[in-house]
């Protein structure tokens, strides 16, 4: 700005150096004098006008400074924003991987729960119809008959009223049974089973303790029993 205000006063200190030079009739003192007064004034001008070059040479690297200290800044704020979205977005994804890491070992944990239940419901329907399978091959299997020959049962007892080492099985059950001790009972179930299990407690009459204890299960006994009952 001030380079613009010392330009015009050169020109007009030149041009009235100019028209005084050619209309003056002074003597040659005079323009020499005149003269030396042009160029102090050329010389003014020119000191004025570098003082104000090197002023706006300052003004404008002040400007500069601040346009790039203001960069700078805006530079470091727009970093801070971006670290800072970055890192919200981190938290945001370790929180959704955290919640999906949850959420599949819920679901695990329940498809293993369900697994489990489903596994033990097969397992206690599996062992249910082996139980009754056991037990239907058992009913099937337990004939008193034929286990009254595989036990050797038919070696001592007969199927008739006859005697043979121990009495006969025909017409048994039933009937009252007297014992050498003196005492006496009825040939129910309940005896019939004591009897086989424990032969020597009670001994008939007429007979030597030779059965020995026979080993039975509670199926077989049961088999027995009934086939000493069908003996008529």
């Amino acid at each position: 700005m001030r380079t613009k205000s010392v330009l015009p006063a050169l020109t007009m200190s030149l041009l009235a150096a100019a028209l005084v030079s050619g209309c003056s009739e002074q003597p040659k003192q005079e323009a020499a004098k005149e003269e030396s007064s042009v160029t102090a004034a050329v010389d003014k001008a020119m000191e004025q006008t570098a003082d104000a070059v090197e002023s706006a040479k300052q003004e404008t690297a002040a400007a500069a400074d601040e346009a790039q200290q203001a960069a700078s800044s805006a530079l470091d704020e727009a970093k801070a924003k971006a670290a800072d979205a970055v890192d919200a977005a981190k938290a945001g994804a370790d929180d959704a991987m955290e919640g999906a890491k949850a959420a599949a070992n819920d679901a695990v944990d329940g498809a293993k729960a369900m697994a489990g239940d489903a596994m033990d419901s097969a397992k206690a329907g599996a062992a249910d119809m082996m139980a009754k399978a056991d037990g239907a091959m058992a009913e099937q299997k337990l004939d008193g008959k034929s286990l009254a020959t595989t036990k050797g049962c038919v070696a001592c007892h007969s199927t008739t009223d006859a005697k043979m080492i121990g009495p006969g099985w025909g017409g048994l059950a039933g009937t009252e049974r007297s014992f050498t001790d003196g005492t006496s009972a009825v040939a129910d179930d309940a005896y019939l089973r004591a009897a086989i299990t424990n032969p020597n407690a009670q001994i008939v009459e007429g007979f030597a303790p030779a059965m020995p204890a026979m080993p039975l299960s509670e199926a077989e006994l049961d088999a027995l029993v009934a086939y000493i009952n069908t003996l008529k």
